[in-house]
Order: structure tokens, then C-alpha cells, then sequence
């Protein structure tokens, strides 16, 4: 039998408004250990995108320590006026719709927390970095990328509804300048016209007094920047990303996941013909490197070719040549000989991708269902399973096993090429869920992340932290999260 910590801030003196989605707009944690802090502790940010603990519902992020046996010492709510905030946040912005620890990017010597507001100027979006002091839990500075007044063309060229900021996932330095770049998503971005979504990644200076600390971006998305993935219209693309560790096969690389939430089958849903889809994942290796390197030309084992370049402040040119496909190739497992044909590949390029969904990526056929929005988000959980390749948790927020809505998050033992070997789905009734405590509309699984240190009394299990940001536990729809510690078989286990 499985056991849960619920976390849902209700005993505590700071907690989220009533359907503020508390859980549901990112979850990011780091390590105390690292800062110097107490073992075992370990600094969580959640978001609640629709808290209107300072006022009306701007958002908020909530910033708390969690032990393993759940929520330690006081809890920070960071919004406009609070938190040692000053950041003028208005209705509607959805601050905390995405929350991601970074590096230093300032270079003031403390760590950022880069924070995402994707209702902002009408739903164009923005991203806040946030330089924070870890004792007193508060901000001590801030600045914002907002879409609709950047620099960058390609971000400022956003129309409205393109919900940047709606993810994001830290890249650490893959440019060389010392300081840690962003992969952003934009999920209802548009293509030639039509919203696809796009997922940005956004090399960043140390610049504070710049209009934007972007060095350059790469915009990924269908036919563009290297990557062939053929989405359908609407697929969300860019709801969720995140930052893996590179697999072989690639010099230079790192490697990401970006979800499209809507891809595939669609269906209507309530009065005003909501979509939601079947859902699909890409898991794609970006090219990392303080100067262009090579990578094989379309003569060579990969089937896609990256761009040529990429200019500053500029986005990829599309690829018209390449056909339209559900996925694209494995990464190669053997680097391009000298004498193959070579193009140059700037960093943040696509050098090659893998769809998992319904029937494809290892996932067998008929196992996710219309409307289970798989891959709303997804996170790095390290080697589960011992086999010296990187594992991964993909949530579907919509799956329905045991009650309409209640979530569930699928468990990917990955191969190299980045495709799943085998799964463990855990919901309510599958996986040791069952004791979840999971109902109708919870969403569970709407966001995740791991605890980094593991669980003093069973160090070898990895502990993940999950969001069910409708939870009712309080009778107010105002949200939680779920501390579950995983079987090297990706089963919950015992939580104290």
C-alpha cells in the first residue's frame, strides 16, 4: 500500500486563494545542499497562476522547504508588494504559470529564479528572473523579458494569445559565456499564420541593463530550427519543456523534451468547444557549443538537416524542403566520419528528435486516450531503473482512470535514442496510486519535479513532486501537491 505527503498549505498562515491553481503552474526545486543549507531540506518554488493573494488574481509563486516526511518552516508567497517583490504584475498575467531555478544570470553571485507570466499584454506573455535570497526566501531584484516590447524580433513579432512563458526549463551555459540560457515555450504561437506553438531557446547575457539579456534565439517548432516534427494545428506545442541530460551519440549536445499536449486526436468538450488531444512528446538533441560545429548533411544516417546558422536576435528560417513527418530519427549513435559532408549548426539547433505518443516512441497503440493531454508536462527523473540511461515522468492531467479528470503521470524508462523501452502509468487505480487520495478534476500530474536528495530512511528511492492543482482538500479548489517516492520499477512506494 502506498502512503502520500499532501502539501496543500492549508494549516500554514500563507496559502493559496480558492482556485488559484496552486501546484498547477510549475514546480521547481533545489537542492539546500547545494546553498549550504540544512541537509535534507530542499527549497521548492510552486505556482498558482491565478492567486489572488495580493489583490486581484495576478498569480503568485509560493517558496517553502519540504523534508520527507512534508512542509517545513514558513512559507513566502512572492507577487507584486510581497515577497520582497516590486515587479508591477496586473490581472490576468498568470505570474507563476511556470517557475524554473537558474544559475546566476545576473552576476551578482546569487541564484535566479526565472518565473513565467504567459497572460501578459494580452496573453503575448513575459518571463521574470527573479534574484533571490534563499534564507529570508524573498527577491532582492527582478527584471522581465516581455514579449510584446522586446528587442528581439522574433519574440516581439508574438501575437496576442501566444502564451509565452507558459514553460520553462533552465538550459545551464550550452552557448560558452559563462552564463545559463532558457528554453521557453509558447504553445499557441503562430506558423506561417496558423498556431502551432513554438518553443524558444533564448541564449542569455549578463547584461541587467539591457532591454533583453538575449544574446540570440532559436525558435523550435514545425520546420524550424532543425527540427521536422509534423504536430497538427492546435497541438499545444511548447506547453511543457524540459532540460535532460545529453544521451551519446552527439558531440556538443544537450538533450530536451517539449510537449504538445493537443497533438493528434481531438475532441470537443463543454459549450465553448475546448480541444484537447490525445497528446504526444518530443524529445529532441540541441546542439551545444561556444562556436558552430559540425553535423552530419542529409547524405549521413540523420534525417533531418539542421539550419545552416543562426543570426543574432533572429529566429531559424524554416526548412521547406523536408517532408512532413510524425517523428524524426534517432540520434545517431556514432559521430560523422571526417570525410562525410558537413554543414555548421549553431547552438540551440535541433539536431535530431523523437515523437512519443498514442502508438509511436515505444508506446503501444490504444493506451492513452482523447483527450488524457499527455505530455502537459515532463521532467528529468535520472537513471530509475539502473540501466545508464536517463528516465523520465510525463504527465497526463487529463486521464481518467478511477474519476473524470482525476491525472495520472506515465513513468518512461527511455533507450538511448531517446523512445521508451517500457512504461508504469500511476494514477488512481494503477501503478501504487490508489492512495493518492485522488478525485474528479484534480488534475494530477499538471506539473512535476524531483527532489534531488533522496529520503534519509530509503536513500536508493528517487522522491518526486506532484502537482494536482484543483485538489479540494480544503473544500476551497485551491490545490496541491503530492510527495511519492518511486520503485526502481517506477511504482509508488511508502511516503511518510
Amino acid at each position: 500500500m502506498s502512503h502520500r505527503v499532501s502539501i496543500d498549505l492549508g494549516a500554514s498562515a500563507v496559502r493559496p486563494s480558492a482556485f488559484s491553481q496552486f501546484g498547477g503552474g510549475g514546480i521547481a526545486v533545489y537542492p539546500n545542499a547545494s546553498i549550504g543549507r540544512t541537509p535534507g531540506r530542499e527549497l521548492v518554488a510552486a505556482g498558482a497562476m491565478l492567486d489572488e493573494g495580493c489583490g486581484d488574481p495576478t498569480g503568485s509563486v509560493f517558496i517553502f522547504e519540504i523534508t520527507s516526511t512534508g512542509l517545513t518552516g514558513g512559507v513566502t508567497r512572492i507577487c507584486t508588494g510581497n515577497g520582497g517583490f516590486d515587479g508591477l504584475v496586473g490581472m490576468g498575467d498568470m505570474f507563476g504559470g511556470s517557475v524554473a531555478w537558474m544559475g546566476d544570470i545576473s552576476g551578482d553571485g546569487i541564484v535566479d529564479l526565472a518565473v513565467g507570466a504567459p497572460g501578459t499584454d494580452f496573453d503575448r506573455g513575459a518571463v521574470w528572473l527573479l534574484s533571490m535570497d534563499f534564507t529570508a526566501k524573498e527577491v532582492l531584484s527582478s527584471r522581465v523579458m516581455r514579449a510584446s516590447v522586446s528587442a528581439v524580433p522574433s519574440l516581439a513579432g508574438l501575437p496576442f494569445g501566444a502564451m509565452f512563458g507558459t514553460s520553462i526549463a533552465a538550459l545551464h551555459d550550452i552557448d560558452g559565456n559563462g552564463i545559463s540560457d532558457l528554453l521557453v515555450g509558447a504553445p499557441q504561437a503562430e506558423i506561417d499564420g496558423v498556431s502551432y506553438g513554438v518553443a524558444f531557446v533564448l541564449l542569455l547575457n549578463s547584461n541587467v541593463t539591457a532591454p533583453d539579456p538575449i544574446t540570440r534565439l532559436v525558435q523550435i517548432g514545425r520546420f524550424r530550427g532543425g527540427f521536422t516534427g509534423n504536430y497538427t494545428e492546435g497541438a499545444g506545442f511548447g506547453a511543457q519543456v524540459a532540460h535532460l541530460r545529453s544521451r551519446d551519440g552527439w558531440r556538443n549536445s544537450t538533450d530536451i523534451a517539449i510537449g504538445a499536449p493537443r497533438d493528434s486526436a481531438f475532441v470537443q468538450d463543454g459549450p465553448q468547444g475546448r480541444q484537447f488531444g490525445v497528446g504526444s512528446l518530443y524529445m529532441a538533441s540541441i546542439e551545444a557549443s561556444p562556436i558552430p560545429t559540425v553535423a552530419p548533411s542529409p547524405s549521413t544516417t540523420a534525417t533531418s538537416s539542421p539550419s545552416p546558422s543562426v543570426s543574432p536576435t533572429t529566429s531559424v528560417s524554416p526548412t521547406p524542403s523536408v517532408s512532413p513527418t510524425p517523428s524524426v530519427s534517432p540520434t545517431p549513435s556514432v559521430s560523422p566520419s571526417p570525410s562525410s559532408s558537413m554543414v555548421a549548426v549553431a547552438a540551440g539547433v535541433v539536431l535530431s528528435a523523437t515523437k512519443i505518443g498514442d502508438g509511436v516512441g515505444g508506446i503501444p497503440a490504444e493506451t492513452l486516450s482523447d483527450g488524457d493531454n499527455f505530455g502537459r508536462y515532463a521532467e528529468s527523473i535520472g537513471d530509475l531503473n539502473g540501466d545508464g540511461v536517463e528516465d523520465l515522468v510525463v504527465g497526463a492531467a487529463s486521464d481518467d482512470d478511477g474519476f473524470t479528470d482525476a491525472g495520472a503521470v506515465y513513468i518512461l524508462f527511455l533507450r538511448g535514442n531517446g523512445s521508451a523501452a517500457s512504461y508504469q502509468k500511476i494514477s488512481a487505480t494503477a501503478g501504487g496510486g490508489s492512495s493518492l487520495g485522488l478525485a474528479s478534476a484534480d488534475f494530477f500530474g499538471q506539473s512535476v519535479s524531483r527532489l534531488e536528495q533522496p529520503a534519509g530512511d530509503q536513500p536508493s528511492m528517487t522522491r518526486l513532486v506532484v502537482g494536482s492543482p484543483f485538489a479540494d482538500a480544503d473544500g476551497d479548489s485551491s490545490g496541491e501537491v503530492h510527495v511519492i517516492r518511486l520503485f526502481p520499477n517506477g511504482t509508488a512506494g511508502h511516503v511518510q
